[in-house]
């Protein structure tokens, strides 16, 4: 084998495996578990730092309980939950640590925040998803 292709074999090992890294660290952030927990951070920055019309309010929260019911489906197929009242309780536990994470923000450093003006701005990007 030549000095080129050696390279050239290393250089797509390499390709691969960081892809793949990138994968493994990414997953979850599509696991519906992650993400209705993010629409609970922006639904508490909202009431916290934010005014949502009711039309904004009502999509809003139409798509956080499609979430909610992906979440807990997530939970009771992975089998780590036998019953939807337990996988409930976690999903609602999770968002609840979530919900005391931006108050705890928006106590400290005040709406003013990027972080928290960044929640705000991603519930209403939330709020215009039509989710099924």
């Amino acid at each position: 084998m030549d000095k080129s292709t050696f390279l050239v074999v290393v250089f797509v090992i390499g390709y691969i495996a960081f892809e793949a890294y990138g994968v493994h660290t990414q997953r979850h952030l599509m696991e519906p578990g992650y993400i209705h927990a993010q629409y609970a951070a922006a639904e508490q920055a909202m009431l916290r730092c934010g005014e949502a019309g009711p039309g904004i309010r009502k999509q809003f929260d139409h798509n956080l309980a499609v979430m909610e019911r992906r979440a807990i489906a997530e939970l009771l197929e992975s089998g780590d939950y036998s019953n939807e009242e337990a996988a409930a309780a976690k999903v609602a536990a999770r968002a609840a640590e979530r919900r005391a994470e931006v108050d705890a923000l928006a106590e400290n450093a005040g709406c003013e925040d990027k972080q928290l003006w960044t929640l705000v701005k991603t519930y209403e990007q939330r709020a215009r998803l039509n989710l099924q």
